[in-house]
């Protein structure tokens, strides 16, 4: 939707990397190609709106954050520090999110690419290391929302968010789907197979919970402050995206507890096939101790046992054995045990 305009990179730019900002003025509309040497001019004019937004931000970058928007020295190094979890932080001039864009990958793994977020009186600064496809997607609904619907930045704002949360959204069915086919898998098991996607399947949710209730509690956190970027007309806009967010936790920890519940079912289905595995053992170890008795007994090199001058006593005594085997066998049949 926006092209590469004016930046400040270092010599040597970083592949993938991507400056462009755009502009909103209630008289003019949109300006799509904002060169990032004429931010300022565009801040100076009142009721502008600025949204810049930087793919792979490099020291440069911090420079223009610095002395076109005046954000904190503080503030800046959110771009440079991992955050394991989403957050929220007030600075002097602008507020500070750490957000989240998931997805899943083609080998299944969810992935989850960071936002830092910068939102000002009248600007908006988006920095991720890694390409957000969705940036498109928030500079769109900003055009719907930006025509009386939502007041200064909050528009983009909102718009931001409300896309990044619904990214969940999908990846959420996607595990709902593959908690149905492993549970599938479970109640058909031979030896074991499907456990590992149990596994991997508590991880993942884990770690979009960790994501999706953190984005919850900084968003709620932003709502529960007076905070000016956000007017209170504009805040119901915000709470349904914080509502966005508590269901999509309480999906998710349904599914955790579906998943427990295949685990628990896989554990069981696993202790039935040792029981039965050890039911089976034991019927032939019972069979082969009975007829091993009477071999053993007469095996014994004792010099007077009347059987051993029987003329058929040898068959008399495979007879015996044989008998008792198939009496035992079907003994254990009867009860289930082979």
């Amino acid at each position: 939707m926006l092209e590469t305009t004016e930046q400040d990179p270092p010599a040597e730019p970083a592949a993938g990397r991507r400056v462009r900002a755009v502009s909103w003025h209630p008289a003019e509309g949109f300006r799509r190609r904002l060169p990032a040497s004429h931010i300022d001019r565009a801040l100076a004019r009142e009721g502008t709106l600025v949204w810049l937004d930087i793919t792979d931000p490099q020291p440069g970058d911090m420079r223009l954050l610095r002395d076109e928007f005046g954000i904190h020295h503080l503030a800046l190094e959110e771009v440079v520090t991992p955050h394991p979890r989403p957050k929220c932080a007030e600075y002097p001039g602008a507020y500070v999110m750490a957000m989240y864009a998931t997805g899943v990958c083609a080998s299944g793994e969810i992935d989850l690419r960071e936002v830092v977020i910068y939102a000002g009186r009248r600007f908006l600064v988006t920095a991720h290391r890694r390409a957000l496809p969705e940036i498109d997607e928030c500079l769109r609904r900003w055009e719907a929302n930006a025509q009386g619907i939502l007041d200064g930045i909050a528009a983009p704002l909102y718009s931001l968010l409300d896309t990044l949360v619904d990214t969940c959204f999908p990846v959420v069915d996607v595990l709902a789907e593959r908690i149905d086919e492993a549970e599938d898998r479970i109640l058909a098991m031979r030896n074991g197979e499907g456990a590992p996607d149990i596994y991997l399947l508590k991880k993942d949710l884990l770690r979009l919970r960790r994501v999706v209730a953190g984005e919850r509690d900084a968003l709620n956190l932003l709502l529960r402050q007076d905070v000016e970027v956000i007017p209170p007309a504009s805040a119901l806009y915000f709470q349904s995206v914080y509502d966005h967010l508590v269901r999509l936790v309480e999906s998710i920890d349904t599914y955790r507890d579906l998943v427990s519940n295949a685990m628990d079912i896989h554990l069981s289905v696993v202790s039935n096939r040792l029981n039965q595995v050890m039911k089976t053992l034991t019927a032939i170890s019972t069979i082969l101790m009975s007829t091993g008795l009477i071999s053993g007994i007469y095996g014994m090199n004792f010099a007077y046992m009347p059987e051993l001058k029987l003329r058929y006593g040898y068959y008399g005594a495979l007879g015996l054995m044989a008998l008792i085997a198939l009496g035992l066998a079907a003994f254990f049949r009867r009860i289930r045990y082979i």
